[in-house]
């Protein structure tokens, strides 16, 4: 979900990391599988998606951040909102018309809160769209586009990042939600960004360590997020701001992260299909919504939902649904590049 094309991810400068266009790739298509499995027969595979994927796009993207030090902050934060921002208010504008007709014919048209949903001023969203996602890494750019946290040391971004967590935590306990613009998300989000440019950070620096120690930090984020994320923890929403038990929540987002990292860069050396999809994501999440919605409006008419027929059919047609997106993103690249939050070359 981060914005930054494929070849410009970094681990240190000159270098491409491959893992993380598939990491960016496997999650785009378990996103889709999540939003499918609403109506899901086995929801536990609901509970372990949401336990981590979320939080692992928001670690990925501080993994991967860099700034041009000699970029002023208003030419930084422009090209932030041409990639985020931008796209996600076209995809808001294209959907709008739907979201009304819908409304309407449900006798839920509220002009005042549909305008609300349509500009994100509640943290909420209309038609379920995950355009919300963009506006709050966004505002998370923003933020760290001021404070330069990534390029302190590792106290102070542990710091940071226990001190977002726990903000946080304070105003979901004390149920004040304030999420205007998502605001609420973004602190909780910005946590697990600084997060992710600590696990860089980290990697360099013990890079060197033996193997089966490394196994052995593996085993211990795989039992944790396991304990934490999937048995400790029911199935949870960080759009919705259902988490649950919040610290699960966080500590399975962590290490649920990690094993999924280990995962997707043993999947790397032998499969590079899933790095197709890595550029092409601000397009895919933003859309696909719409898609399996009506997936499971079908499936619901045809009485086939909570069955394992829909089960397994919901896990087919998320994977084709994946790949039949590919042709249609090389159309919009090419005619609608902004949609893809891509500024075109005539700019």
């Amino acid at each position: 979900m981060m914005e930054e094309k494929g070849k410009n991810r970094k681990l240190e400068p000159g270098g491409y990391i491959p893992w993380v266009d598939t990491a960016k790739g496997i999650g785009v298509i378990l996103t889709i599988i999540g939003h499918l499995w609403y109506y899901s027969n086995i929801p536990t595979i609901t509970t372990i998606i949401y336990s981590f994927h979320v939080s692992m796009f928001f670690i990925l993207s501080g993994y991967v951040f860099s700034r041009n030090e000699h970029e002023s902050y208003g030419v930084f934060l422009k090209k932030k909102a041409e990639r985020l921002l931008l796209p996600a208010f076209l995809i808001m504008l294209i959907f709008s018309p739907l979201n009304v007709f819908l409304r309407i014919r449900n006798g839920e048209f509220y002009l005042l809160d549909v305008l609300l949903n349509m500009f994100f001023f509640k943290g909420r969203v209309i038609l379920g769209l995950a355009y919300w996602f963009f506006v709050v890494i966004f505002e998370i750019m923003a933020i760290e586009g001021l404070l330069s946290i990534t390029t302190k040391d590792l106290r102070l971004k542990w710091s940071v990042a226990i001190l977002n967590f726990l903000l946080g935590y304070i105003l979901y306990k004390s149920q004040l939600f304030f999420d205007f613009f998502g605001v609420h998300k973004a602190i909780i989000a910005y946590g697990f960004f600084v997060f992710g440019n600590i696990l860089h950070d980290m990697n360099l620096k013990y890079n060197s360590c033996k193997e089966h120690f490394k196994n052995i930090i593996i085993l211990s984020c795989f039992i944790a997020w396991m304990i934490a994320g999937v048995f400790c923890n029911k199935s949870v929403s960080m759009y919705a701001l259902s988490l649950g038990r919040f610290w699960f929540f966080i500590i399975s987002g962590i290490t649920g992260s990690i094993v999924y990292f280990k995962i997707c860069g043993i999947i790397d050396k032998y499969i590079s299909v899933f790095r197709k999809f890595a550029p092409n994501t601000v397009f895919i999440i933003g859309t696909h919504v719409i898609v399996t919605a009506a997936f499971g409006k079908i499936m619901t008419k045809l009485q086939l939902d909570h069955t394992y027929i829909y089960s397994i059919t919901a896990f087919i047609f998320a994977i084709v649904l994946a790949f039949m997106y590919l042709p249609v993103c090389k159309i919009v690249n090419k005619k609608f590049p902004i949609l893809n939050g891509r500024v075109s070359k005539s700019k």
